[in-house]
């Protein structure tokens, strides 16, 4: 999705979501923005999904074409005239 530019567990956490059956709604009780940030960019082996476990979330439809994407992908959804401004 970042085209290697997020931190590892930041990306993994996007596309989790991105893609899932899920819409999160908050973050953990009790866990402040700080704690919630520094879980995301350091997890440990399972980090992600069991924080994502923790979140508030409400179930939505899935859809078999939301993907996570690059960049690339999105530069290349634009074609032959990739300026998005005049």
């Amino acid at each position: 999705m970042d085209a290697g530019v997020l931190p590892s567990g930041l990306s993994h956490f996007l596309d989790l979501l991105a893609t899932g059956d899920k819409l999160s709604t908050g973050i953990p009780e009790g866990m402040t923005m700080q704690d919630f940030i520094g879980a995301i960019i350091h997890p440990d082996r399972h980090g992600i999904e069991e924080l994502i476990s923790k979140m508030p979330l409400r179930n939505i439809t899935p859809a078999a074409k939301r993907q996570s994407f690059s960049k690339e992908d999105y530069s290349a959804s634009f074609g032959e005239n990739r300026c998005l401004w005049p």
